[in-house]
């Protein structure tokens, strides 16, 4: 009779104990519940949030999925000159600088502007040359004489050809035919417009066929050379576009295309030389300038990732919020990527659908720590154990306890 009375009291107390207990954990904003198995030898730590909790947090969830992300890769380049808006001005046959008409580098120059007179013999005999041809057409037109005439012809034809592989203009030639008097000054003219970027004549100083007179580059367009790791180059293609901020105009941005992805990768650096081609506004870029070039690599495949506000970073791990519903978020390791376009790739931890904390999860981090701090010291008031019996629990407990005061 006196063992069925005293299981009675306890069992009494147990219940009062369960019931005040349960009063008083809802009414705690946060609950820290016992960790759960998690895949592999990890753990997980859960969190269960009341509704106001939630909202006066600012909870907000992303779902986990595939995306194509884009890396953004940085490195330096260096301007040079557009080659194919690049030219070297070289005299057709030899002679004497006669007289210099663009005397120095850095000169503006106009399609066709004249640069240099040089006195050539070898010229002046090509324009008499040209001058007898239209004599004696002439004088075979007034013999009417179909054959002198067709071969007269074909004298003249030669004689003006050769006169335009030296360089001489149309309306210079129309002008010796008018007039019938060679000039023993050949003019040399610019074959585009640019700037002067190089000169190698002076006064007086005899030049030949391959002697370089002047350099002209078009700075209107110019070619940035840079390097990239091999790591990158899946994603690099001739025809991609690309951002380059120079030093010297820190807020303004040249906007580049691919046009070469070099065939070999550099045994010393490991990187392949890209080269670009881009507008030149305003003259600002120069060649040998050092530029910051940005390059946007998409991801050949959708990836598995979460916005990098899901993600807290101890230095150690890297840490999500995972909902499981009915305000109860998981503490979950994550191993991930480099961040791209505001998104971390996911390699574990993770599976697709899964809902991540965005906002809000630094707040449940915090608490759960606090938590978890005051449940490592059971014992003191107000504290409550890291891991929470049920009722079940706590009855069999309560059970074992009685038995071994009647064995007693």
């Amino acid at each position: 009779m006196f063992r069925k009375v005293l299981i009675l009291c306890f069992s009494i107390i147990f219940v009062f104990s369960a019931c005040s207990k349960r009063k008083t954990e809802e009414h705690k904003g946060m609950e820290h519940s016992a960790p759960s198995a998690q895949t592999g030898t990890e753990t997980e730590e859960k969190v269960m949030l009341t509704p106001e909790s939630e909202q006066e947090i600012g909870v907000k969830l992303e779902k986990v999925d595939y995306r194509k992300l884009t890396k953004t890769i940085r490195t330096v380049g260096k301007i040079d000159f557009n080659e194919e808006k690049l030219v070297y001005v070289t005299p057709r046959l030899g002679g004497r600088v006669d007289k210099i008409l663009v005397n120095y580098v850095g000169y503006q120059v106009q399609k066709d502007e004249p640069l240099v007179y040089i006195y050539s013999p070898n010229y002046l005999s090509a324009e008499q040359e040209y001058i007898e041809a239209i004599n004696n057409l002439e004088k075979a037109q007034a013999s009417q004489s179909s054959g002198a005439i067709e071969s007269a012809r074909d004298l003249v034809e030669s004689s003006k050809r050769k006169l335009l592989l030296l360089g001489v203009k149309e309306y210079h030639i129309e002008d010796l035919e008018k007039s019938r008097q060679p000039q023993p000054l050949l003019m040399i003219h610019s074959p585009i417009a640019g700037t002067v970027t190089e000169k190698n004549i002076i006064l007086g100083k005899y030049v030949s066929e391959s002697d370089n007179l002047y350099t002209i580059a078009d700075l209107s367009e110019v070619w940035m050379y840079a390097e990239v790791y091999e790591q990158d180059l899946a994603g690099i293609k001739t025809g991609e576009l690309v951002k380059i901020i120079s030093p010297a105009y820190p807020e303004e941005t040249f906007e580049g295309k691919i046009i070469y992805v070099g065939s070999t990768v550099s045994g010393e650096t490991r990187t392949v030389q890209i080269r670009c081609t881009l507008a030149n506004k305003g003259l600002k870029l120069k060649p040998g300038m050092y530029v910051d070039v940005y390059l946007q690599i998409k991801s050949p495949k959708p990836q598995l990732a979460i916005p990098s506000s899901a993600v807290l970073m101890t230095g150690v791990r890297n840490i999500v919020f995972v909902s499981e519903g009915n305000g109860v978020y998981s503490r979950r390791e994550v191993k991930i990527g480099e961040e791209q376009d505001g998104y971390f790739k996911v390699y574990s931890g993770l599976n697709r659908g899964e809902m991540v904390v965005t906002q809000g999860n630094f707040l449940i981090d915090s608490q759960s720590q606090l938590e978890k701090g005051m449940g490592a010291m059971p014992g003191m008031p107000g504290m409550e154990t890291k891991e929470k019996k049920t009722p079940q629990k706590e009855k069999k407990a309560e059970e074992k306890k009685m038995e071994k005061m009647e064995g007693m």
